[in-house]
């Protein structure tokens, strides 16, 4: 359905810009920072459902090895080079959606990025988090800076991320109470086509 959209989008408008921002591939829980097989598996065919688009695609990526480990494999399956992939701290370490890493990072000791986020659309952690309405400006503002027409510009974060500019963009939320959070390979897509 993503997929389709997107390309529903490109078809219509050849000078249309396309920024698609998702969560990395599913981690393992024995090798801690590192992407399962599982996750791997689904990566590649995440990355020919996209191959499939015949779009550009342009990759940008947290510095996260989860994240890079995800660019790569999709990288690899567009038939791309390394050098192909920019890595951006505004996707992680420590992201845009962060104010203050140092008491993000106490916080995240003691609870998950779920938690956290359940918290803030509350109006709590502003200390450390952005207000949604900066997040969605710097948000736009960053996507906007790296999209090209007729091309789907990848982006690959974290949950935290990927949620918290969701969420500011009005695209995703997550119901504490029926404990939704974003899957792997998840996330969302903007039209910037005429942004600014």
């Amino acid at each position: 359905m993503l997929f389709q959209k997107i390309n529903d989008l490109l078809k219509n408008n050849p000078h249309s810009k396309i920024a698609l921002v998702i969560r990395h591939g599913e981690k393992s829980e024995a090798a801690m920072g590192l992407l399962s097989e599982n996750g791997k598996a689904s990566i590649k065919e995440f990355s020919l459902k996209l191959k499939d688009l015949g779009y550009q695609v342009n990759i940008i990526s947290s510095p996260e090895l989860r994240c890079v480990q995800t660019a790569n494999i999709i990288n690899e399956t567009l038939s791309h080079n390394e050098n192909d992939i920019i890595l951006s701290n505004k996707l992680g370490y420590p992201g845009l959606h962060i104010v203050n890493n140092n008491i993000y990072q106490d916080l995240y000791k003691t609870k998950k990025a779920r938690e956290i986020f359940y918290e803030w659309k509350e109006g709590l952690h502003l200390d450390c988090l952005r207000d949604p309405k900066e997040l969605k400006k710097l948000s736009m503002d960053f996507f906007t800076s790296l999209s090209k027409e007729n091309c789907i510009t990848l982006f690959i974060s974290q949950s935290g991320t990927v949620s918290g500019i969701g969420y500011s963009l009005g695209l995703l939320d997550y119901d504490k109470d029926n404990k939704e959070w974003i899957g792997y390979l998840e996330g969302f897509f903007v039209d910037i086509t005429n942004k600014k």
